[in-house]
């Protein structure tokens, strides 16, 4: 929001004529709160998530999945560090069509373990990027080689209309006719 400069060289809209410094200008507006231009993985990462051990039946995760309303779970080893993913797709391709009891199908068997991660400072784009060469919908965060989150398509597209709508309203802010 702009204030009126309480110099007598400014004209009653309250804008510098050319001869003042476009920086005066900057001087007496009130920014909005800090919004970055770049928005990294950590402003997107979802912190809760799925974690199981391998040795779940597909039955059990399924349950659990339905019950946190996720359509993955990351498969942990012992240590708690991550050893794979499964998701909704893995129930379709190696469990259902072919014809397999879930209740007898562990994750360890059926989990994708070629895990993609990224670093909690990685850039937006180049997390969407990674993800469509991969052709993949979720993305592991690191922070200090440790897993704080993951990264999902649509928590990604969510946290960049919010963004997008923000902007936005910054713009059509400092556009609006200044009083």
């Amino acid at each position: 929001m702009a204030r009126r400069a309480e110099s007598s060289k400014w004209p009653a809209n309250g804008l510098p004529t050319k001869r003042e410094s476009p920086c005066r200008l900057l001087l007496i507006i009130r920014a909005p709160p800090y919004t970055p231009m770049v928005l990294i993985a950590k402003d997107v990462v979802e912190k809760e998530f799925l974690s199981l051990p391998r040795d779940t039946t597909a039955l059990e995760a399924a349950r659990q999945m339905k019950a946190k309303r996720h359509g993955f779970a990351i498969i942990s080893s012992p240590a708690g560090s991550p050893d794979g993913i499964v998701t909704e797709w893995d129930y379709l391709s190696k469990i259902v069509a072919e014809g397999k009891d879930p209740s007898h199908v562990k994750l360890g068997d059926i989990m994708t373990s070629d895990l993609v991660s990224v670093d909690a400072n990685a850039g937006l784009d180049q997390v969407a990027e990674l993800m469509a060469r991969k052709g993949i919908r979720r993305v592991l965060v690191l922070k200090d080689r440790r897993v704080i989150g993951v990264i999902t398509a649509s928590s990604m597209l969510s946290r960049l209309k919010e963004y997008v709508d923000q902007v936005s309203s910054t713009i059509a802010r400092l556009q609006s006719p200044m009083m």
